[in-house]
């Protein structure tokens, strides 16, 4: 597996990730993990159980890690083949870029089979172009990659849709969601839930969790949530998440003076989740792309409403007026409008979170064996 996240390597872990790979790692042979990091942080093989095993690149720059990555996976093939019948059976690259270029040039070398994952929305969408002037050269690439591989793993029918529009034949291009624990939604610790309303005066909680990046469009939010303040006093936005964009978020709270209305809670472990969901009011997604929405699935198995712009995910997971509200993309007005009339009329609100639970039961959970079951299947 050619993964970017750190974690699964030894790094600093958010979210699941872990818990996730070793359920698969428990249903295979072996898992091997490829990740880049830097010869800086110089990271020992990370053991993440018996069969399962983290490899840092620890690579002198980024333009470096595919060249490593390389190395490391025949290192890995020419250890293993005395104790595991011929090479691996499958690589499996977390997005079509270079994780992709690095997967496709080992099944160059070992003719071994290809999995590519689309986790987001790159094709046909020009609000991810625009994100980064890089994207461009991400497209091509993936544009290259992708036909070449031997399956596609998305996990909306909006995104496969989008590939098979660009020619990718249909049989090849496999949907399955990202796995959630849903019982673990349902888990709630009242000492932790009144603490967590405590702190903000036992306001209404507007809830976001997620990476505080630029795609997630977190400046809407605040801006939104300026709107909605000015109008609805006894509510408090709650920022659950980390990451570069959250000095400029600040700066950008102490302008609007709400400093005292917006939190910024830092990083939570998964295990302590489900308690904001289930202190909070509403649950908000302001991106400007997703493929998914995984944090849509855990408010909804929270009984929470949510209130999303119309990405490709979004439009998949809720019911526009029955387990939530969908927003237009990068509009504070809408946003803000959508936000006080849930806040405004409490009784909807319920009945809509009540709705998204039985929703998300119904077509959303574990997805882990059907991963293992794609798996076997290309193999």
């Amino acid at each position: 597996m050619i993964s970017l996240d750190k974690a699964l390597v030894g790094g600093k872990s958010l979210g699941d990730a872990i818990e996730r790979h070793k359920k698969y790692g428990a249903l295979v042979d072996r898992l091997d993990i490829i990740a880049p990091t830097s010869k800086k942080e110089n990271l020992p093989v990370f053991e993440m159980a018996k069969n399962i095993h983290g490899h840092p690149s620890n690579s002198y720059s980024k333009i470096f890690f595919i060249f490593d990555a390389i190395q490391i996976a025949q290192k890995i093939i020419k250890k293993n083949t005395e104790c595991l019948e011929g090479e691996p059976d499958l690589i499996v690259c977390q997005e079509p870029f270079i994780t992709g270029l690095t997967g496709w040039l080992i099944k160059k070398i070992t003719k071994t089979k290809l999995l590519i994952h689309f986790h987001g929305d790159f094709w046909g969408n020009k609000n991810w172009l625009k994100e980064k002037k890089i994207n461009y050269l991400f497209l091509l690439i993936s544009k290259f990659i992708v036909p070449r591989a031997d399956a596609i793993r998305v996990v909306s029918h909006g995104i496969k849709n989008k590939v098979a529009q660009a020619g990718i034949a249909q049989d090849k291009i496999y949907v399955i969601p990202t796995p959630v624990d849903l019982k673990k939604f349902e888990h709630q610790n009242l000492k932790k839930i009144d603490e967590i309303k405590k702190s903000v005066n036992n306001k209404k909680i507007i809830l976001y969790v997620g990476r505080l990046a630029r795609e997630k469009n977190l400046r809407m939010l605040i801006n939104a949530f300026e709107i909605v303040s000015n109008s609805f006093e006894n509510c408090a936005l709650m920022i659950v998440g980390d990451g570069l964009g959250r000095k400029n978020l600040e700066s950008r709270i102490k302008n609007l003076d709400l400093k005292n209305k917006v939190i910024f809670q830092g990083s939570v472990d998964s295990d302590r989740l489900s308690d904001y969901y289930h202190a909070s009011e509403i649950f908000v997604l302001p991106s400007d792309s997703e493929s998914f929405g995984k944090v849509l699935v855990e408010a909804g198995a929270s009984g929470l409403a949510s209130i999303s712009t119309k990405t490709t995910g979004a439009k998949e997971i809720i019911k526009n007026g029955e387990t939530g509200l969908l927003a237009e993309i990068d509009d504070e007005k809408d946003f803000s409008d959508k936000i006080l009339y849930l806040l405004q009329n409490p009784e909807i609100c319920a009945k809509m979170g009540e709705q998204a639970k039985s929703r998300v039961n119904k077509y959303f959970g574990d997805t882990t064996e059907k991963i293992i079951e794609l798996w076997r299947k290309i193999c």
